[in-house]
C-alpha cells in the first residue's frame, strides 16, 4: 500500500514536470518509482522497470557522482538481478559515506542497518558466508533486538557451521530473536523449520503425523496471519509443501512448491524441490523448463545439475544438453560416481560410432570409483551396475560384464533386505532392476560361443518366463533361441505367450516362425493381425514384413499357380500401405519394384529401383 501511494504521488509530480527542473534528486525519485513498479508487478520482467530504473540512477550519478541515494538505488537494481558482486561494490560505497556519522538512533541508524543487511545478502549470494555473518553481526551490534538479522545469523550457523558449537550458536541467536519478538514472521518461520527437523525423527519411527509437524503448521499459519510480505508467504508455502513431500504426497507438495516459486522465483530451495517433484511425477519437460529458468547460482549447484541432467535424459529430446551439463558436473565433482554414470548415459545416446570413446571412458572411470572403497561401492545403484555390464558386453568384455551383473544382483539383494525407507529405492524399482539384469545375463550367455553357455541362457530365460509372466522380452528371446536351434513348436508357443503383453512383436514373430516352417497361409494370418494392430511408428515395418511374406509365398515351389497372382496383389497392397505410413520407405519401394518385375512390367520396376538407388 505504501509503495502504491508513493508511485501515485510521483506520477502526479511527473505530470507537472514542466514546472520542475531536471535534477539528480528528481531522477533518483523516478528511479525508485521504477523499482517500486518492478516489485509491485506480478510479472516484473514485463515493462523493463529495472532497465529504466538503472538508466535513471546512472543519469542522477552523472549529475551528482556522490549521491548516496542514487548509489543505493543502483545497488538495489544490481541485487534484483542477482549481480551480487556489482551490488556489493555499490552498497559498500553507500556504507562508507554513511558510517562515519555513527548515528545512535532514528532513521539514519535504520538505514545503516538495512545497508549492512544488504551487504550480508550479497556476501551470502557470493557464497562468502563468514563475511555475511560479519555484516549481520554489525546489524546486531547496532540493534541487539533486530529480529531479522538474528534469524539470518541462526540460519547461517545451522546451514554452514559444523559440530555442536555451531548448533549451539544457532540456538542462542534464535533464542535472542524469540525474546525480542516472538510474533515476528521470521521467528515463526525459523521455529517452524526447527519443528519440521524434529518431526523427521518421529516420522522415521513410523508416526503418521508427528506432533512437531502439527506445531510447525500452527506456527506457519501464525506467520501468514501476521504478514502478507511475498517472501514470507513464499517461505510458508515452501515449508508446508516440504511437510507434504516428506509424507509422500507429491501432488499436494508440488502445488504448494509451485505457489512458492510463483510468489518468489528467487526462493532457491523452493525452485529445486518443485523441479524434484515434477521429475518424480514424470513431468520431465516442465522440470526442464523450471530448472533452465532457475537463478544462475542455483544452476551451479551439483545436485541441481544432476537433477537437470536426469530430466534432460528422461525427455529423450535433450541428449546434447544432458551431455553438456554432465561434462560440467564431472569437472566439478570428479569423484562422484553418479555424475560419471549420467555422463556415460548421455554420451551413449550421442555417440553412434563403433567404439564410443567418451561413453566407454566415463563407464571405466565410474568402475574405478566403484572399486575405490566400500563406502564408494555403497553409493552404487543396481542400475549403474547394469549399465556398466551392458557397455562391457557390447564391446567384447563378457567376463567383466558378467561380474558387473553379479555385483548388481548382490546390490539388489542387500537393498531389499534394508527395506524401502533405508534403501532409498522402491521395491518395484529394485524388482525391475533385478529382472533386467537377469535378462541381460541370459542374453550375454546366449551370445557366447563356448560350450554350455547356450544351456545357461535357456535356463535363465526359462526361470524368467516362469516367475515373471508379464515380461514379454524373456518369452520373445527364448522363442528366438528355440527357433535358431530348430525347435519350431517351442518357438511358436513362446511367441504366443508374449502376445498378451507385447501384441505387435508377439504376432509378428509368430508369423515369422510359421514362415520358416513353410506354413504361409497361417503365417499370413498372424502377419496381417500384427499389421492391423501396429502403432504409427510400427506400421511401415509391419506392412513391409507382410508384403515380403506375400511375395515369398508367391515364389514358393508348393504355391499353386492360381494363387501366385493373388499373393503378388496382396504384396503390392501392403507395400503401398507402407509407403502411406512413410513416404520415403525404400524397403517398400524396392518391394513394389520386385512385384512389377515379377509380373513382367519392367519399365515400372526400373523406375522404383532407380528411386531406391538414388535415395540419399
Amino acid at each position: 500500500a505504501c509503495l502504491q501511494r508513493a508511485t501515485s504521488l510521483l506520477d502526479k509530480a511527473q505530470s507537472r514536470r514542466g514546472a520542475l527542473p531536471t535534477n539528480p534528486d528528481f531522477l533518483t525519485l523516478e528511479g525508485y518509482q521504477c523499482l517500486a513498479r518492478h516489485i509491485l508487478a506480478q510479472r516484473p520482467e514485463i515493462g523493463n522497470y529495472l532497465v529504466r530504473a538503472e538508466n535513471l540512477f546512472d543519469a542522477a550519478l552523472k549529475l551528482k557522482r556522490s549521491s548516496p541515494r542514487a548509489l543505493m538505488g543502483k545497488a538495489c537494481v544490481r541485487a534484483s538481478r542477482r549481480d551480487w558482486k556489482q551490488a556489493l561494490e555499490c552498497f559498500r560505497k553507500v556504507l562508507r559515506r554513511a558510517a562515519p556519522h555513527a548515528p545512535q538512533g532514528g532513521e539514519q541508524l535504520n538505514a545503516i542497518k538495512e545497508v549492512r543487511f544488504a551487504l550480508a545478502t550479497c556476501f551470502a549470494g557470493l557464497g562468502r558466508h563468514q563475511q555475511a555473518k560479519n555484516a549481520l553481526q554489525g546489524v546486531v551490534a547496532a540493534d541487539a533486538k533486530d529480529v531479522e538479522a538474528l534469524c539470518a545469523l541462526a540460519y547461517l550457523e545451522s546451514k554452514t557451521g559444523k559440530g555442536n558449537e555451531a548448533k549451539q550458536r544457532a540456538a542462542e541467536k534464535m533464542a535472542q530473536a524469540m525474546n525480542a519478538d516472538p510474533t515476528h514472521p521470521a521467528v515463526l518461520c525459523r521455529a517452524a523449520d526447527h519443528s519440521f527437523s524434529c518431526g523427521l525423527q518421529e516420522a522415521r519411527a513410523g508416526k503418521a503425523l508427528p506432533d512437531a509437524w502439527k506445531l510447525a503448521k500452527k506456527l506457519l499459519q501464525r506467520a501468514l496471519d501476521n504478514s502478507d510480505v511475498p517472501q514470507v508467504v513464499a517461505e510458508v508455502q515452501y515449508q508446508l509443501g516440504r511437510m507434504e513431500h516428506a509424507q509422500g504426497r507429491f501432488s499436494e507438495a508440488r502445488e504448494l512448491y509451485k505457489q512458492c516459486v510463483q510468489i518468489n522465483p528467487d526462493h532457491l530451495a523452493g525452485v529445486y524441490v518443485f523441479a524434484q517433484c515434477l521429475v518424480h511425477e514424470r513431468y520431465f519437460s516442465q522440470a526442464v523448463t523450471v530448472l533452465e529458468k532457475a537463478p544462475p547460482q542455483l544452476r551451479k549447484e551439483p545436485e541441481v545439475k544432476k537433477l537437470l541432467t536426469a530430466a534432460y535424459l528422461a525427455t529423450g529430446e535433450h541428449d546434447k544438453q544432458a551431455a553438456t551439463v554432465s561434462d560440467s558436473l564431472v569437472t566439478m565433482c570428479p569423484e562422484d560416481i553418479e555424475a560419471w554414470a549420467m555422463r556415460a548415459e548421455a554420451y551413449s545416446r550421442l555417440e553412434k560410432i563403433v567404439k564410443p570413446k567418451v561413453t566407454i571412458d566415463s563407464y571405466e572411470r565410474m568402475a574405478k570409483l566403484m572399486q575405490a572403497s566400500p563406502e564408494a561401492r555403497a553409493k552404487v545403484t543396481p542400475q549403474m551396475w547394469n549399465n556398466l555390464g551392458t557397455i562391457r558386453a557390447m564391446h567384447g568384455d563378457p567376463a567383466d560384464a558378467k561380474e558387473a551383473y553379479d555385483s548388481g544382483m548382490e546390490r539388489v539383494e542387500s537393498l531389499q533386505q534394508l527395506g524401502e525407507a533405508q534403501a532409498g529405492q522402491s521395491e518395484k524399482d529394485l524388482r525391475v532392476a533385478e529382472i533386467t539384469m537377469r535378462f541381460n545375463k541370459a542374453w550375454l550367455a546366449e551370445s557366447q560361443p563356448q560350450e554350455g553357455e547356450m544351456q545357461e541362457a535357456v535356463r535363465l530365460y526359462l526361470a524368467l518366463t516362469e516367475e515373471v509372466k508379464w515380461f514379454a522380452d524373456a518369452f520373445l528371446q527364448l522363442g528366438g533361441l528355440w527357433q535358431r536351434v530348430g525347435k519350431k513348436e517351442e518357438a511358436l508357443r513362446n511367441f504366443q505367450q508374449a502376445i498378451k503383453y507385447s501384441p505387435f512383436l508377439g504376432k509378428l514373430l509368430c508369423s515369422e516362425a510359421l514362415r520358416a516352417s513353410g506354413k504361409y497361409e497361417e503365417a499370413l494370418k498372424w502377419g496381417e493381425k500384427a499389421a492391423r494392430g501396429a502403432q504409427a511408428n510400427e506400421s511401415q515395418y509391419a506392412n513391409v514384413f507382410v508384403g515380403n511374406l506375400c511375395y515369398e509365398a508367391s515364389t514358393h515351389h508348393k504355391t499353386p499357380p492360381q494363387m501366385i497372382d493373388t499373393y503378388l496383389k496382396k504384396a503390392l497392397t501392403y507395400y503401398l500401405k507402407a509407403l502411406d505410413a512413410k513416404k520415403d520407405c525404400q524397403f517398400a519401394a524396392n518391394g513394389i519394384g520386385i512385384v512389377f518385375a515379377k509380373r513382367g512390367k519392367m519399365d515400372c520396376a526400373k523406375q522404383f529401383f532407380e528411386s531406391v538407388m538414388n535415395h540419399q
